[in-house]
């Protein structure tokens, strides 16, 4: 089984080997435990050592460390974040409330007042009270983000964004939903999650390793296809056989730049890959183009990119 989640987490399973991990993971929590483990070493691996995953080695220490330096650069990049926000703006965190909006090409961690963690993406908003003192943990998000919530039976936590609001008591999920995107995703890793429609009231309940696909008054169940996508929590933009004109979308959203595809035979090209956000979107489509025949061209001005 270890090969095959080996296969799994570099994206190179058939939808049938995909399919049995996605049963295998549901059925026992210890095969959870041992994914992620797994996967934490090769993302580790990915991000800071740069090479490939079967090279690597001494995985325990590897993982002591990595998270180590993870809890170290999370208090520090939150301690920055938050004197620069006084200093830039001091009427923007109010006595009752909190709003952090992550600049563009960019991601980073947040701890809720209950001890929560989110994740935001890429020119994501989250709004939330500085202290949980009623019945419920309400946040606002716009963008996209990866929650990890603290159980509490008494006290839910409810996270709404647009035309939707989930509810949860202790859980792992991801949410997706960038203004102007006209399909939101919402994403279960771990635990439950209740999803309500405003416009028409429609409840659903997730499942682990499922995701809600919805469009104005409709909502889809499906399983997670690969959790790679997951991985802009550690700066990674992951493709696991993506349409180009998808592809473009995404990058559209994480910069904010507009990309035009000329050519509708591009369309139809099929992209997989692991690109460091920080990268920046030329170079990530610079590295698209070495393996794909088109162009590209940047306006100067407008920063506008046109590819044909």
């Amino acid at each position: 089984m270890k090969k095959l989640l080996e296969k799994y987490i570099k994206g190179d399973c058939s939808a049938e080997e995909k399919a049995k991990i996605i049963d295998w993971l549901d059925t026992d929590e210890n095969n959870k435990k041992e994914y992620f483990e797994l996967r934490k070493s090769y993302e580790f691996k990915l991000w800071y050592l740069g090479s490939e995953y079967n090279n690597i080695r001494n995985q325990n220490n590897i993982l002591k460390f990595g998270r180590q330096l993870l809890k170290v650069a999370a208090i520090f990049v939150l301690v920055i974040l938050g004197t620069y926000i006084f200093q830039r703006n001091p009427n923007l965190i109010s006595s009752e409330y909190c709003e952090i909006t992550v600049p563009l090409g960019e991601h980073q961690l947040v701890n809720l007042p209950d001890g929560s963690k989110v994740w935001l993406n890429s020119g994501t908003s989250l709004r939330f009270p500085e202290a949980f003192d009623s019945k419920e943990r309400r946040v606002q998000i716009t963008g996209e983000g990866f929650f990890t919530v603290q159980p509490d039976k008494e006290k839910p936590f409810i996270a709404t964004f647009e035309g939707c609001e989930i509810k949860v008591l202790g859980t792992e999920f991801n949410v997706n939903a960038y203004p102007g995107r006209k399909e939101k995703i919402v994403s279960l890793i771990e635990g439950s999650v209740e999803l309500t429609s405003v416009s028409n009231q429609k409840r659903i309940i997730l499942k682990p390793y499922y995701e809600a696909l919805i469009q104005e008054n409709n909502m889809e169940v499906k399983a997670i296809d690969s959790l790679d996508k997951f991985m802009w929590k550690q700066g990674i933009i992951s493709f696991q056989n993506e349409s180009f004109e998808n592809v473009a979308k995404r990058l559209q959203e994480l910069y904010n730049i507009k990309i035009e595809i000329k050519s509708s035979e591009l369309y139809k090209i099929k992209i997989s890959g692991k690109y460091r956000q920080k990268e920046g979107v030329m170079n990530i489509l610079s590295v698209i183009q070495c393996s794909n025949n088109f162009s590209i061209r940047q306006n100067s001005e407008t920063g506008e990119i046109e590819i044909y």
